[in-house]
């Protein structure tokens, strides 16, 4: 079910051309500290409700469902953002460590 706070952008994705849907995402000091550090805890984000867009797969083992929802392609969680929460679980399955920056983007 859409988010009520999500809002159609009435653009075109440039991916596959799907309808592009903008909303707010959360962000914490681990994700964006200086954002953090001046108050600002989202950020605009926007998100191709064409689930099978290449640009919903953009993080190796998630698939985007939503401006902030993600569902992890090992467990079938579903996982909200902030991001930093999304990438620490799915490092677990991969065994990796919490640093920043163990995440890869295909």
């Amino acid at each position: 079910m859409p988010n009520p706070d999500e809002r159609a952008t009435g653009r075109p994705c440039e991916d596959c051309g799907g309808l592009v849907v903008a909303g707010q995402e959360p962000v914490t000091a681990e994700d964006e500290p200086e954002l953090v550090a001046k108050g600002i805890f989202t950020v605009g984000s926007e998100w191709c409700t064409n689930l099978e867009c290449p640009s919903n797969y953009g993080l190796r083992g998630l698939h985007r469902v939503g401006v902030n929802d993600y569902l992890c392609l090992d467990c079938s969680m579903a996982l909200s953002t902030p991001i930093s929460v999304v990438v620490a679980h799915r490092r677990a399955h991969r065994g990796q460590s919490d640093s920043p920056g163990t995440y890869t983007y295909n």
